[in-house]
């Protein structure tokens, strides 16, 4: 399997059927760790736990609206905290599961999107919201060559064919 092969199903698979597009960046990505570590529904309950609305799995106007006014910082927290008590709860129901807690409870403790580095950052802001603005990478730190367009627009293009 090739990057591109991989990317492609991660952003069908977990991002666009998370609705990540649809949530400001770096609520759309903790979302997106989430659904990729634990699953989409478990990534969706805990963030409407967090926004503190209904936990059903389900995204629609109240917990879009929510996190349109929510104090992004406030809301990661208390992602991590819901995080933390999801992976602490599988291994008091499962003692197997405890082998793995401390680094489940590092993961979430510190994960950090804001310090991923220019091109990982830069893809998941890209990711957010709009799919005309896919089309070329965003400049948000000019500072910063980008990257090969073919590569970038292959990827697109695998992506939006799949």
């Amino acid at each position: 399997m090739t990057f591109l092969d991989a990317a492609a199903i991660y952003y069908r698979e977990y991002w666009r059927a998370a609705d990540c597009d649809k949530f400001d960046y770096p609520i759309s990505a903790f979302l997106f760790d989430m659904c990729v570590n634990s699953g989409l529904r478990r990534g969706k309950i805990l963030l409407q736990r967090a926004l503190e609305v209904e936990d059903d799995g389900i995204f629609g106007p109240q917990t879009f609206d929510a996190a349109a006014i929510c104090d992004i910082d406030e809301v990661i927290r208390k992602f991590r905290i819901e995080r933390c008590n999801f992976y602490e709860s599988l291994a008091r129901k499962n003692p197997k599961m405890v082998a793995f807690l401390r680094g489940w409870l590092r993961r979430a403790e510190e994960y950090n999107p804001r310090s991923l580095g220019p091109w990982e950052e830069r893809a998941a802001r890209d990711l957010s919201h709009d799919d005309d603005d896919m089309k070329q990478p965003r400049a948000y730190d000019e500072e910063v060559s980008p990257p090969k367009p073919t590569l970038w627009e292959e990827l697109i293009a695998k992506v939006r064919r799949q």
